[in-house]
């Protein structure tokens, strides 16, 4: 015979019996109380003890379920609920985000991802639920988002600061799912490198090179198991906005570098300095990238 799943689990829908007991239990958990049941009656049928698990029958208080409060007064007619197998029954159906953009799941494909650079305000995440009646509204709990709008189905999740917040959708304290929401920056440092001149007696200058570096926040969104897939060919329509620009000196095109998820575009200045006004108008126009 098969196990039971126990305290604390839901329980498939159909006829529990122990003994001349017998148990009917919907798929949302609802008992029909009839003359003569009692709540012991219930956990015999559930869990094969009379005296386990009894707190985890309720009933309904306005739309919030409730644990019964004394367990041996229940009436004919009502209808009571086992509380775990009725949080399990609500299902997440829908999760839209305001201010983040949901990418695919590298990982656990269940966890949902959403991302957004760093930036003012919050990213709102709304979930749709089945069923979604009163009383299924009022049993959903955020933990790692703040409830929003005055709805129990809205959570915010502050943008002001990168880092990843991880966020569990509970009903009645069982997660019915799971999300992170990636708040990205880079900070780009750029060392000054080491003059060389340069030239002969003819003519002279001088050339420095600068290495720009990257740091990307949090590098979990990278190192993570469960992470968004920001891997591979970037997916925008067209290539970097102004590739068909050319390098200043080597006249090669600068979207030519920027073709994958992380990579970065260039920006090229040029800035001639003529003191005794000497050189062609042409020579020495400024020159920038992007206009």
């Amino acid at each position: 015979m098969a196990l039971k799943p126990g305290k604390g689990k839901p329980f498939p829908p159909k006829v529990y019996r122990h003994g001349s007991h017998a148990t009917t239990l919907a798929a949302d958990g609802a008992i029909k109380v009839q003359t003569g049941n009692t709540v012991s009656s219930y956990s015999a049928c559930l869990y094969g003890d009379s005296l386990m698990g009894w707190e985890e029958f309720g009933r309904f208080v306005g739309t919030t379920l409730k644990k019964l409060d004394d367990p041996n007064k229940i009436k004919a007619g009502e209808t009571v609920y086992h509380m775990p197998t009725f949080f399990a029954s609500i299902s997440v159906t829908s999760i839209t985000a305001t201010g983040a953009t949901r990418v695919a799941s590298v990982g656990n494909a269940r966890i949902l991802h959403f991302v957004t650079p760093k930036g003012a305000g919050f990213v709102q995440l709304t979930v749709g639920i089945s069923p979604d009646t009163p009383a299924t509204r009022a049993a959903i709990a955020w933990e790692g988002a703040t409830p929003s709008g005055g709805s129990p189905l809205v959570g915010a999740v502050p943008k002001t600061a990168a880092g990843q917040w991880v966020v569990k959708i509970k009903a009645g304290g069982i997660v019915i799912q799971e999300l992170r929401v990636w708040v990205v920056w880079a900070t780009i440092t750029a060392p000054t490198g080491t003059v060389h001149p340069q030239g002969d007696a003819n003519r002279g200058g001088v050339q420095i090179r600068w290495n720009f570096w990257h740091t990307i926040t949090p590098a979990t969104i990278i190192t993570d198991a469960d992470r968004p897939a920001l891997h591979g060919p970037m997916n925008a329509a067209g290539p970097v906005p102004g590739h068909l620009k050319t390098h200043i000196a080597s006249g090669n095109p600068l979207g030519g570098g920027a073709s994958l998820k992380w990579d970065c575009s260039r920006q090229v200045r040029l800035k001639v300095l003529d003191p005794k006004g000497h050189l062609a108008g042409a020579v020495t126009q400024q020159l920038a990238y992007p206009a």
